[in-house]
Formats: structure tokens, sequence, C-alpha cells
């Protein structure tokens, strides 16, 4: 009996210690990830994951300050399927490995909130498990402090001679709306609007006002961002206004941004305006 017993221990003591090995491995393999993974911030950011069975992701990390600061990871993924919606999310890593799942507060916003005391690094995790569907998204970091650049101890610099030249032509002004009707298709229809940028990160804002906003067609009507190299930057989410959605981007690369109406309700028409500021 002694020897049974003893037996059984070292089976359960092996198990136990399998399963933590596992932990570890899936922590260092996370952390690995982690140290890939680019920053989050205020500014959205976005790009587009094509599903598999077997889980594609998109990864990010967040420094976050401490000081029970109250932080809130948002991603807005589009155009909206509800046939899809268990399979689109993302989960939140933190401290000793704990996760925290993004919730669904509109049809395409998930949304996970998180404050503690103690600093911590967070690592993001955005997946698609719909095997050959291409969603696109944006994720952005909501409530943390600014960064302040460090100030320079070398002395001022002389101040350089006045020299008078020739103004330059004042640049083209950019396109500041876009109106028209979409006559929705499950293939899309769209419209565009161009947006020239010199790559000197200037902040802009689009705001698309549109009809119907039913929630029948929630994530089948609204727009995307694309930079000049084709990547998704920014997508329209909700605001406090029905009818109306809206987005901030940077103008961080030269060329062309494409702001792109979307409707993909079949049989739907639908009327926007689209405005871009300043």
């Amino acid at each position: 009996m002694q020897v049974r017993v003893t037996k059984v221990l070292r089976t359960t003591a092996l198990a136990l210690f399998l399963v933590l090995l596992l932990n570890v491995t899936a922590l260092v393999a996370l952390a690995e990830t982690g140290a890939q993974a680019p920053a989050l911030g205020g500014q959205a950011v976005g790009g587009s994951i094509t599903g598999s069975a077997a889980g594609a992701f998109a990864n990010y990390t967040v420094n976050y300050p401490g000081n029970s600061l109250d932080l809130r990871i948002q991603v807005v993924f589009g155009p909206h399927d509800p046939n899809f919606d268990q399979q689109l999310g993302f989960v939140v890593y933190g401290p000793n490995g704990f996760q925290n799942p993004g919730v669904y507060i509109d049809g395409t916003t998930m949304e996970l909130s998180f404050a503690q005391a103690d600093p911590a690094s967070l690592f993001v995790q955005i997946y698609n498990y719909a095997g050959g569907v291409t969603v696109s998204y944006s994720v952005v970091a909501k409530g943390l402090p600014a960064i302040q650049p460090a100030p320079s101890s070398a002395p001022a610099a002389a101040p350089a001679p006045a020299v008078t030249t020739k103004p330059a032509p004042a640049a083209a002004a950019a396109p500041k709306g876009l109106s028209g009707t979409l006559a929705g298709s499950s293939a899309g229809a769209f419209g565009h609007l161009l947006v020239p940028s010199t790559g000197d990160s200037t902040q802009a804002t689009a705001t698309l006002t549109f009809s119907p906003d039913d929630y029948a067609y929630w994530g089948q009507l609204g727009f995307q961002v694309y930079d000049p190299n084709g990547n998704v930057v920014a997508i329209g989410a909700t605001t406090s206004t029905p009818g109306v959605r809206q987005a901030a981007f940077s103008l961080a690369v030269a060329g062309q941004y494409d702001v792109q109406v979307f409707d993909y309700a079949s049989g739907v028409a639908m009327n926007y305006t689209l405005t871009i500021a300043p």
C-alpha cells in the first residue's frame, strides 16, 4: 500500500511539474514575442489579419505607468460580419501571465479597461480564427500620459543672422469633403477621398455622416483610412451622435492617403458626407 501511495504521489507531482513547465514555456514565448511587438500609444494604428483555424495574430505592447491610471485598450474591426463575432477579438496579458479579454461595446468595437497601482508591461494580442476571412482593425491605448521630451543640457546656440528669402509658393489645398450615395453590395461599394501628404505627421480627422444608421447594418456601413503604402491606419469609430463616425490619423508617410467609404449592405442605399479636418 505504501508503494502504491508513493507512486500516486510521484505521478501527481510529475503532472504538476509538466503543467508548470508548460506555463513557464508559454510565458517565455510570450515575452520573446512581446519584445518584438510595437508599443501602443494614444494614436490609433491599424492593419489587417487573414484568419486561420489555428489562429492568426497581431501583437502589440503597452508600457503601463501604474498610479491606478485608467487605461482603455480599444480595437475596432471592419467590415463587420456577425457570423464571425466569436472568432475575432483580443486578449491582454499582464504580470504573471494573467489574461483579460476585450468585450464588445458595440457592433464593431471591443474594449478593455485596466488599472492598478504598480507599473506593468502589457501584451496585446489581436486574433482572427475565421479561416480565410480577412478583416481590418485599428487599435489604440487611451489614457496614457503624453511623453515629454527630455530637457537639453547643451548650451543654446547663437542665433543665426537673418536671411531674407522669397516665400515658397503655397501648396495646393487638400480636398476637404466628399458627398454621395452608395448602392450597397455584398462585394462592397466604395467612395474615395484622396488626401495629399508631405509626410510631416500632420494630424487629420475624418468625419462621416451617413444614413441609414441601423443596427441591422452595423459594421457594413462606414469608412477606413489607407496610407500611401496600402496599410489600414484608422477605421471610423462610433460617436455619441447617431449616424456619425470619426477617426483621427497622422499623415506620417508622403504621398496620398485614401479615405475609403464603404457599403457592404446589399441593396441598402447609403447617403453620406465625408469631411477632413483640418
